[in-house]
Formats: C-alpha cells, sequence, structure tokens
C-alpha cells in the first residue's frame, strides 16, 4: 500500500462511525480504506498487535492482525454504539476458533477524535483470549480526573469502597452486570453477589474520558486498585445504560483485570 505525504489522503470508501468499521473492514481485508479513515496522525492501541503510530506502521500491523484473525475464521456481530462530543464506541462479539472450541468475546472499539485531525482508535477486552496478545503500554493519568454524571460517580465510590450492596442498589430490578470474561448476572441480588467477589476491599476507577448520549454512558480510565490493592494502571472500561427510573439498566466492563471469583 502506498499513500501520499497529504494527511487528508484520498476519500475512504468506508461509511460510517470509525469505531463501527473498525472490525468489519479489518475482517475484510479492507486496509487501504482503513487507513484512509485513519489518517497519518492515528494511532492505534490494540491488544493483538500493540501500539501502533503512523501509516506505515498501521498498515503493516493492521496486516498482521487481519491475517491472524483470518486464520481463525474470526467474525464480528455488532452490540450497540454510543457517540459523544469528542468519541464514539461499538460494543461486538469477536467470535473466533481456538482449537477445538469457538470463542465469543465481548470487545468494544473507542475512536477518539482530537485537535489536527488527529484520531486515536482504543480496543478493549480480556486480550488473554484473543489468538494472540501483546503486553500493553499503561494508560496516561491526566492530573484530574475527566468528569462524570451524578450517578456514575457513586457508582465509582461504590466500587472505590467495595461497597457491594450500594453498588447494586442503583440498578433496577430487571438490569443486567457483564464481566470481561462475558459472565453475565441478572437482577439486583445476583448483581450485588457478584460485586461483592469483584470488588473485595475496593476497586478504585481513575475516569480518562467520557462519552454520553442520555440512555448510555461510557467511562474510559485506568485501574488503580483492585480487591484493596494498588496495581500498576491497568486500562478499563465501563458502559452503562441507564434506564426509564433514572437507574441503570446494565454495565458492561472491558478489562484484563477484573473478574468474579465465585458463581
Amino acid at each position: 500500500m502506498t499513500f501520499g505525504s497529504d494527511d487528508r489522503g484520498a476519500p475512504s470508501s468506508l461509511r460510517g462511525w470509525l469505531s463501527e468499521v473498525y472490525f468489519p473492514a479489518v475482517l475484510a481485508g479492507a486496509l487501504e480504506p482503513l487507513l484512509l479513515r485513519l489518517g497519518a496522525r492515528a494511532t492505534l492501541d490494540e491488544p493483538m498487535i500493540g501500539h501502533a503510530a503512523g501509516l506505515e506502521q498501521l498498515a503493516e500491523n493492521l496486516g498482521q492482525m487481519s491475517k491472524k484473525l483470518a486464520e481463525t475464521n474470526a467474525s464480528w456481530d455488532r452490540y450497540a454504539f454510543v457517540t459523544g462530543i469528542d468519541r464514539d464506541m461499538t460494543e461486538g462479539i469477536l467470535s473466533f476458533d481456538r482449537e477445538d472450541l469457538r470463542i465469543a468475546l465481548p470487545v468494544a472499539v473507542v475512536a477518539e477524535r482530537r485537535k489536527s485531525r488527529e484520531v486515536e482508535l482504543r480496543v478493549y477486552c480480556r486480550s488473554r483470549e484473543l489468538p494472540r496478545s501483546l503486553p500493553r503500554n499503561p494508560p496516561f493519568i491526566p492530573p484530574l480526573p475527566a468528569l462524570v454524571p451524578d450517578n456514575v460517580r457513586a457508582l465509582l465510590d461504590c466500587f472505590a469502597a467495595g461497597d457491594a450492596k450500594g453498588a447494586a442498589a442503583l440498578f433496577d430490578g430487571a438490569s443486567f452486570t457483564r464481566e470481561p470474561t462475558a459472565r453475565q448476572r441478572e437482577g439486583r441480588e445476583a448483581i450485588e453477589h457478584g460485586f461483592a467477589s469483584l470488588l473485595g476491599a475496593g476497586v478504585e476507577l481513575f475516569p480518562t474520558g467520557t462519552a454520553d448520549d442520555g440512555r448510555h454512558c461510557l467511562v474510559e480510565g485506568a485501574l488503580l486498585r483492585i480487591g484493596g490493592t494498588e496495581v500498576r494502571p491497568i486500562h478499563s472500561l465501563f458502559v452503562l445504560e441507564r434506564s426509564d427510573q433514572g437507574l441503570f439498566r446494565s454495565l458492561r466492563i472491558y478489562d484484563d483485570a477484573l473478574a468474579s471469583t465465585e458463581g
């Protein structure tokens, strides 16, 4: 593939939000249109191929990723989409073959739009389940946390305090949660039981970015404490959906660290 020096490049044939078209383009081998959409100043933080910046490195890494996913008969099923002021996010299920198993892994893609036509694409999932994974650089921690809505702040405070009962009280009776392992819990009682195992003495998420469309709120961040113990910052994404009553209808978590230990 060759590209001109103009950062804008030629028009891409890919239509739709960048987070939406990312996996379909990779799986279809439509890498040149995807690279044109990303642009010369784009960066990609992806657990299968690592961090990449600039068209040459992006082309090489995406080519490797496309080949690996093709070898595992991978497919993508879109689940949900959220857009905010400066970023959009698409959730889906990435399915692929591993030995005699067919793995269905929840994955989220966030595309952040910055000044000067810069785009940063970040992929969140339980990376150890992927056909291939590389160590990731720790997330950037800004001086101040990103502002989040009051009810989201209340949930994060309950998480930090290890308050499973208080956290579960923020969900309505027909709600569900899904962990990075794809384990799902339905109903407030089951959610509280899951939170008690997941949180232990507390899980601290430092918010670094958000998007909110009124119904959904996504919170990108860094895990700083798990089970009450400080850890090296870990990429994490929380996706919350609100009910009509103002409580939460669902929480979906994407990272490589959080998982409850009890059924």
